[in-house]
């Protein structure tokens, strides 16, 4: 049987030589030092690229598709197999990729950004589209704009779709209902739903959100660097340890028009909520709403953006207390006359879901 010739030592991955060639024929023998042919040198991973490569007719996206792999992960293995075959210099190598990093300088900012997506645009757009990062790792990890506009790419992330805005929102919002911090989770040593991916972890949450990963499925591991993101444009605090933290002075509402826009995504996402329903009674600082004749508690409208699935998810911990104490700038606790008007309001509200208010129920109005 013959073998398939090798062209790495398996022990120290030098390059190896032939030092005998035989004819399978006459039986002749030649000895010597023989270079292989420069394809031999590449990896299986190589040769199967450019053979998928010379398939597609040099289709990056094909590639890339078929792979699973980002273009600048494309990239890179393109740009190492032409070092191999000696088609192109390390440092003429180290040029090319340093310009495909930077394919999207720039991408507007639109109105309809989630908050956390317009600040990772701006800081990005104010570094030229690219940036380095310094991992807790002490590792370096460079992003940049994603060519579709609908997220980021990482030279630590190989696999595609994995830092879209979505992600980066998704991390935002099982933070608020946990008091602001998270745990990361850890998606390489277990599945989603073990003790370490549970789902309302920061890996988690995103893979079930984002990825569409079940309970009891794996899933992939791209929180390092999304937390390591969100700690650069200010909104995680990312250290050493198992959590990461919310920067609470960049997330709190700004105005009492983004309370009011928390407070109309509660009322729409409630009758759905069986979870918060549940928890109705368990509020005691209730905000009533004059333009939409309704209430909404504290942890729902302190938070910029908030979002009802997140707290579904991590609905125990609906306490409210950081939230109660910034929304004083808007609001302010109601009458006594006015306080026992609008608790009647409040009980006609909770009726709807045999609900009653809680025995310390506060009622505020905007000041």
């Amino acid at each position: 049987m013959i073998k398939e010739v090798i062209g790495q030592c398996p022990v120290c991955q030098e390059r190896l030589i032939a030092t005998k060639l035989c004819c399978s024929k006459c039986q002749i023998e030649i000895a010597g030092e023989f270079s292989l042919n420069k394809f031999s040198y590449l990896t299986k991973e190589e040769l199967e690229f450019v053979s998928l490569f010379l398939q597609s007719e040099g289709n990056f996206k094909d590639v890339q598709g078929r792979l699973n792999i980002t273009y600048h992960r494309a990239k890179q293995i393109l740009a190492d197999i032409l070092v191999k075959l000696d088609l192109k210099s390390e440092s003429e190598q180290a040029k090319d990729m340093s310009a495909s990093d930077q394919a999207v300088k720039y991408l507007p900012v639109e109105e309809s950004d989630h908050f956390i997506v317009k600040l990772i645009k701006e800081k990005l757009n104010e570094n030229g589209g690219h940036a380095d990062l310094t991992l807790i790792s002490g590792k370096k990890a460079r992003i940049w704009f994603e060519a579709n506009g609908k997220g980021l790419e990482c030279d630590k992330i190989p696999v595609p779709n994995q830092l879209t805005w979505e992600a980066f929102v998704a991390a935002y919002n099982i933070a608020v209902p946990q008091e602001g911090e998270v745990y990361k989770g850890y998606a390489r040593a277990g599945k989603l739903g073990s003790e370490k991916l549970p789902i309302t972890s920061l890996e988690g949450y995103i893979a079930h959100t984002v990825h569409g990963v079940e309970e009891g499925e794996s899933a992939y591991s791209p929180g390092f660097i999304i937390a390591a993101v969100l700690d650069w444009v200010g909104i995680f605090v990312n250290e050493r340890g198992s959590t990461v933290k919310l920067v609470n002075e960049k997330v709190f509402v700004d105005s009492y028009e983004e309370a009011l826009d928390n407070a109309k995504t509660f009322l729409e996402g409630l009758g759905d909520s069986q979870v918060i329903q549940d928890r109705l009674s368990n509020f005691r600082h209730w905000y009533y709403f004059e333009e939409l004749d309704s209430f909404a508690p504290s942890k729902f409208i302190g938070y910029k953006h908030i979002d009802m699935k997140a707290y579904e998810v991590y609905y125990r911990n609906l306490t409210g207390l950081d939230t109660e104490k910034e929304l004083p700038k808007f609001f302010k606790e109601a009458e006594k006359g006015e306080q026992a008007e609008l608790y009647a309001k409040l009980e006609k509200f909770l009726d709807v879901y045999n609900k009653k208010p809680n025995a310390k129920t506060k009622i505020h109005v905007r000041k």
